[in-house]
């Protein structure tokens, strides 16, 4: 978090400095071609916790932007019900990193922590704190940031979704995020899901949420931000 500002730039969105791009209104497509879907590409709601994170770069993400929210591609076609997470959390940062690495070492508390696994980062801040509402319909779900993002334009940019405790849905009914790249293969992406366990680190070997830590992959979910 940044501290010590004086009280102008307090005034301004966190991450930003006096530089932040002005709010368009503007939708732009950064992810959208593919056709796989599963529940973990962005907050799982078949397990009671989950995360997932990912590496967008300056390519896909065009020129700087003041980021308000973020929407993901919903493909389950016979959800049963609108679902309401209670508590997600979302960090971002900026880093020149183009892969997770495998580590042990986890910053905060669940869910509070940092985004792990970057060699380096900067600007990295809490943009919601809060519940997420999505509907049973298929398309696009769009969640509001608490505090918008100030994207550079020129450095890689990292999302990370966390999923608290909650009680899970059927899996006839949960949401599958769209998504291209490979769940097992990769090192832009993290996933983790778990019903009993607090995420501790990463590793690059497939399914190791069984040992408490997130499977890095290249699967990066369908993304459109809002600006």
């Amino acid at each position: 978090m940044n501290s010590g500002r004086i009280m102008f730039s307090s005034m301004l969105p966190s991450g930003s400095g006096s530089g932040c791009a002005p709010i368009t209104n503007t939708t732009t497509s950064i992810n959208a071609t593919g056709s796989n879907s599963d529940g973990e590409a962005v907050a799982t709601n078949y397990w009671r916790r989950g995360a997932s994170a990912q590496i967008w770069t300056p390519s896909e993400l065009g020129s700087s932007k003041q980021i308000t929210a973020l929407q993901y591609q919903q493909s389950n076609t016979i959800a049963l019900s609108s679902y309401t997470y209670n508590d997600i959390v979302i960090r971002m940062c900026h880093t020149s990193s183009t892969s997770f690495s495998s580590t042990s070492t986890i910053v905060g508390t669940w869910p509070n922590i940092e985004i792990p696994g970057l060699s380096n980062k900067s600007d990295e801040i809490e943009v919601h704190n809060g519940s997420w509402s999505i509907s049973n319909s298929t398309g696009w779900q769009t969640l509001n940031l608490d505090t918008n993002f100030c994207y550079n334009g020129t450095d890689n940019l990292v999302i990370m979704i966390i999923k608290d405790d909650q009680d899970d849905e059927s899996y006839s009914s949960t949401a599958r995020w769209r998504y291209n790249g490979d769940s097992q293969v990769g090192s832009n992406s993290f996933w983790y899901s778990s019903d009993y366990y607090d995420m501790n680190g990463l590793s690059i070997s497939p399914s190791s949420s069984t040992s408490k830590k997130g499977d890095i992959n290249s699967g990066r979910p369908f993304l459109r931000v809002k600006h």
